[in-house]
């Protein structure tokens, strides 16, 4: 059976953690850091020039209803399929990832899902991947504690072990931001599997709202000779607490890959907040679109009806102002939006390979150089003591 991900180290920066990896998932390489492509945003008609070097994300969030009628209804059964078949070719050449959501219905008792389901679950995950994620538990996890952490970890157990029934690709273990105890317990049970690739779900928080989760989770493999040998993929990173109407964001997220993550997934659960008045009924916070600037670092407000107004806009843009303004459905045109976006991430990532590849010690300078990065920031990556 196949666990492990052939992973060779093609450079390390000596005062950040910023590194570069070439990945190899069946045919298909990839090289980070990297910014997956998103399969919802592309087709025949939306194609996307650097498919292939980059993951292709699938998303879907399932429920123990949508499982039922998967296994009881024949129709339903086929359409899932036809719908997952659909966005797993839309990546061409990239290899895919599918990340799958368990969420029950209950908020305050969240539960594991049932063998039954473990196995729907894996199964669609291994279907339409290249390396086979652990499917998501993000209620559960939200009330992970030490007290309840065997049921989780006895699920992660059953979720390697129904994949490895009939396994043919790596396994990419799932690690919800938690408790440091919790977290030694997730790393000791993928490596005694054999699992040395990794996705981490920050449930829409910011890429500082727990620095110390990395640290130990990186001391960890470590401590079993991974120090380098592991592959750390992130996905539902949030900005953390700031001004949503700013007319731009830092680019914190791409601070991760200085922190020593990978690869950089999307956003796919939508933030929610509290209404205050009764404190029961969450509200979703509605869509905002920006365009990340990759000179500033800074991720820059998108006025939907007026681009012409919108400073930053890429001058080289998959797809131009103009192309964008006269595209009259809406949501082809958020994708074109949301397309440019990730032209321009996708090229800072290859840039971040070149800066890591540098034999002078300036991945800090360069980071330190982005003038929408404040200091406080900046600290959490810079090695005090270079390599």
């Amino acid at each position: 059976m196949t666990t492990e991900t052939r992973i060779k180290t093609l450079s390390v920066a000596d005062d950040t953690a910023l590194r570069s990896l070439e990945i190899s998932l069946g045919k298909s390489k990839i090289t980070t850091p990297s910014k997956s492509l998103g399969a919802d945003l592309v087709s025949p008609k939306l194609s996307f020039p650097n498919a292939g070097n980059q993951l292709n994300e699938i998303y879907k969030s399932f429920t123990s209803e949508i499982m039922n009628k998967i296994q009881t209804d024949q129709k339903y059964n086929e359409t899932k399929n036809k719908e997952f078949g659909k966005l797993y070719k839309n990546g061409s050449n990239s290899p895919t990832i599918t990340l799958l959501d368990f969420k029950d219905r209950s908020t305050e008792n969240p539960l594991i899902p049932t063998p039954k389901d473990i196995d729907t679950l894996t199964n669609f995950a291994y279907t339409f991947s290249d390396i086979t994620p652990i499917p998501a538990l993000p209620n559960y996890a939200s009330k992970l504690t030490i007290d309840n952490q065997e049921e989780f970890l006895s699920y992660l157990t059953s979720a390697v072990t129904s994949i490895e029934e009939w396994n043919h690709k790596p396994i990419m273990g799932y690690i919800p931001l938690t408790v440091g105890p919790i977290l030694n317990n997730i790393v000791d049970l993928y490596v005694e599997h054999g699992i040395n690739a990794y996705y981490i779900d920050f449930n829409r928080k910011g890429p500082l709202s727990n620095p110390t989760a990395l640290t130990t989770i990186k001391r960890r493999l470590g401590k079993h000779g991974l120090e380098e040998n592991h592959f750390l993929h992130f996905v539902n990173m949030d900005y953390g607490k700031t001004n949503k109407e700013a007319i731009y964001l830092p680019a914190r997220d791409f601070l991760g890959f200085g922190s020593g993550l990978d690869s950089m997934g999307n956003a796919h659960r939508p933030r929610v907040f509290v209404r205050p008045t009764n404190g029961t009924t969450p509200i979703i916070i509605p869509k905002k679109f920006r365009v990340f600037d990759k000179e500033e670092y800074g991720y820059y407000r998108l006025e939907v009806a007026t681009l012409q107004d919108t400073p930053h806009f890429p001058e080289n843009a998959l797809y131009s102002r103009d192309e964008i303004l006269a595209e009259p459905v809406k949501i082809t045109k958020e994708k074109k939006m949301n397309l440019v976006n990730l032209q321009e991430q996708t090229a800072e990532c290859q840039q971040l390979q070149l800066v890591a590849a540098e034999e002078v010690k300036h991945s800090f300078s360069y980071f330190e150089s982005k003038t929408c990065l404040d200091d406080k920031d900046l600290k959490q990556i810079k090695v005090k003591y270079p390599r």
